[in-house]
């Protein structure tokens, strides 16, 4: 294509784009704490609306796809392949952690798969176009290797989360508000992480519809209804709606729950629990009560913040929480007792009802679909009353981020393909994840879809725990494995390093294109 041809191709482009920004869809917006659903509301017919209203969103959802698919491509691809690169975990314990949302090869009746499947194969056919993904043991060495030897082999790399500011910083990424044909502020790109992940303005890695990973990381609650009920706890999804879901009100019930149910005097995997949880909760409650471990100044630049008198109060809660035994039953630290796979442990304690609440990610739903205890969802608690939202983490461990090579032969055709792959995937892959796959099979009820809501409305990426300036992160989980709570000393010693290993990456960064 001629050079003025691409330009008038590109302002078509982004004028059809801009028209459709302003649109949303109604099913990504969080529930209001004091608001009724429709079957809430005692109207007999209430039932008998469904379904024309269902249908009426379908076909809203389905023109507004046709034409947000029409205005992002208006030319083939000419057959070319586009290639991935994504990681492959090699434990059993781990495996699920993969990638599912890039390629499938036939469609197997799963639902997660077959939904991939079908939009491949739209985007392939509709654009002249192949989809192939290369999972490597060992991703990041990998596209470190390629990248460094001029290779274009691949033409979107889907790096583990924490790792996309180290790529960065090292000049191997494309930032991607330079690629002219994408349009961040789509609807199909999430907000949180363009906001939450950029550094001076500049975004080289985020987050996407075309991933259900980052769905799967996010943490979360599964709570016993057996327990609550047998205690006569106050309904929790009530406590969400109405803004009571807090530190003091979960940790009160978590004591009163716990009890040596063998009578042999110690607490154990045999016992009761109120609080089931991994090291990795640590993090989600200290974000859930309001909390970060790095923010970013007028300049979009990044800053220490965990010495601050609100961090240090949020971890001594946390650390109390997270390390009362006689309560709390910490899962990580079973491998130190010849535990094999504690997930597996942490689940079969939680279908045998003696744990009441248990920390999870969203993705640990799904192995809990044959119990036969009833459980529900919740949000991270809040820290108090007067705080306004409910924020849940992103997983840095086992999530992933989108971002482009340097190396990347033409920038612009991949832009234009992953503007219409996640555009795509808004309206095909997520509401099979959201509608069918979890709440259709893994939900037990409906008040859960609607904590599903509050959880994707408010995921937190957090600057400063996903980049661990200077080795914070990892100084505060060590510490809360040895329930060592001197926040203040050991924080204002590595205070020095991580400024410097901060001012570091800005400059890396600032000196990118």
């Amino acid at each position: 294509m001629g050079n003025i041809k691409r330009i008038c191709v590109f302002l078509a482009l982004t004028a059809m784009l801009l028209a459709f920004a302003s649109c949303g869809e109604k099913k990504s917006e969080p529930v209001a704490q004091n608001e009724k659903t429709e079957n809430d509301s005692g109207d007999p017919d209430s039932e008998n609306d469904e379904k024309p209203n269902a249908e009426s969103q379908k076909e809203e959802r389905e023109k507004e796809e046709k034409e947000m698919l029409a205005g992002i491509l208006p030319e083939d691809f000419g057959g070319y392949t586009f290639h991935f690169i994504s990681r492959r975990e090699n434990s059993p314990e781990w495996d699920i952690w993969g990638n599912r949302d890039i390629y499938a090869g036939e469609e197997t009746g799963e639902t997660i798969n077959d939904a991939v499947y079908r939009r491949n194969r739209y985007i392939e056919d509709a654009y002249n176009c192949n989809i192939e993904e290369f999972q490597s043991f060992s991703m990041v060495n990998d596209l470190r290797k390629t990248i460094k030897s001029g290779d274009d082999e691949y033409d979107v790399a889907l790096p583990p989360l924490n790792q996309g500011i180290n790529l960065a910083a090292d000049g191997l990424l494309l930032n991607l508000g330079n690629v002219g044909a994408m349009n961040l502020e789509n609807k199909w790109w999430d907000q949180n992480a363009n906001k939450s992940l950029s550094i001076g303005g500049k975004l080289y890695y985020t987050s996407g519809d075309m991933l259900i990973l980052n769905n799967d990381s996010t943490g979360a609650f599964v709570f016993s209804k057996q327990l609550i009920q047998e205690h006569q706890f106050d309904i929790p999804y009530q406590l969400v709606k109405e803004g009571k879901w807090t530190f003091d009100v979960f940790y009160s019930q978590v004591k009163q729950v716990s009890a040596d149910i063998n009578g042999d005097g110690k607490m154990d995997r045999n016992d009761k629990y109120g609080f089931m949880q991994y090291r990795d909760v640590l993090h989600c409650l200290f974000h859930g009560a309001g909390g970060n471990f790095g923010e970013k100044d007028g300049n979009d630049f990044p800053y220490f913040t965990l010495d601050s008198e609100k961090s240090i109060m949020i971890l001594e809660k946390v650390f109390e929480i997270m390390n009362d035994p006689a309560n709390t039953y910490r899962l990580h630290m079973t491998y130190n007792e010849g535990v094999t796979n504690a997930f597996v442990l942490g689940q079969s304690m939680f279908e045998e009802n003696r744990v009441l609440y248990y920390w999870i990610r969203l993705r640990d739903i799904e192995p809990l679909r044959s119990m036969e205890a009833d459980f529900g969802i919740l949000p991270i608690p809040k820290w108090d009353e007067s705080q306004t939202d409910y924020f849940c983490t992103v997983n840095f461990h086992v999530s992933t981020c989108i971002t482009i090579p340097i190396s990347s032969g033409n920038p612009e055709r991949t832009g234009l393909f992953l503007e219409a792959f996640n555009c795509k995937s808004k309206y095909a892959l997520q509401p099979a994840y959201y509608d069918i796959a979890l709440n259709g099979k893994y939900v037990r009820d409906e008040e859960s879809s609607e904590m599903l809501d509050i959880i994707f409305a408010n995921r937190v990426y957090d600057i400063g725990l996903i980049g661990d300036f200077g080795g914070m992160r990892g100084l505060i989980d060590t510490m809360v494995d040895k329930d060592d709570r001197n926040f203040i000393s050991q924080i204002e010693k590595s205070k020095p390093k991580v400024e410097k290993d901060i001012e570091k990456k800005i400059e890396k960064i600032t000196d990118l294109d």
